[in-house]
């Protein structure tokens, strides 16, 4: 690895972060609300709804050529605190939260979700320490 040659876990974790984990998570945070009951529905629609800004706050400014709004900058600090996790664990707390709650149903999105979070805790854990 050098400067021109990256390491590929490094991209794959950029990539990640990026462009994949908040879409899956809407993803997961949507089948939930479609099927599960009580706390475990308005968790997963909390999910969505901060998944959902998250992808906007990195979509909208591009679309509207807006830039330089406090709005626009306060989702952009959002998006990149904690090295870019902090909007990344907003999403996937209240799905995992979920996971818990009275009404949950379909035990996969649960797998699902947990075996996704592991795997981007182990490329965010390599990308510091590795």
């Amino acid at each position: 690895m050098d400067f021109l040659r990256p390491d590929p876990v490094l991209l794959v974790f950029f990539a990640v972060k990026q462009t994949a984990w908040l879409p899956f998570v809407l993803v997961l945070a949507l089948v939930r609300v479609a099927f599960a009951r009580r706390a475990a529905r308005w968790l997963a629609l909390l999910a969505a709804v901060i998944a959902t800004l998250g992808i906007a706050v990195q979509i909208v400014p591009g679309w509207l050529n807006v830039y330089d709004s406090p709005l626009v900058a306060w989702g952009s600090r959002w998006r990149n605190a904690w090295g870019g996790l902090l909007a990344l664990a907003s999403a996937s707390l209240p799905l995992l939260l979920s996971s818990y709650a009275t009404g949950r149903r379909f035990w996969g999105i649960d797998v699902l979700h947990i075996l996704a979070l592991l795997a981007l805790l182990g490329l965010w854990a390599y990308s510091l320490y590795g």
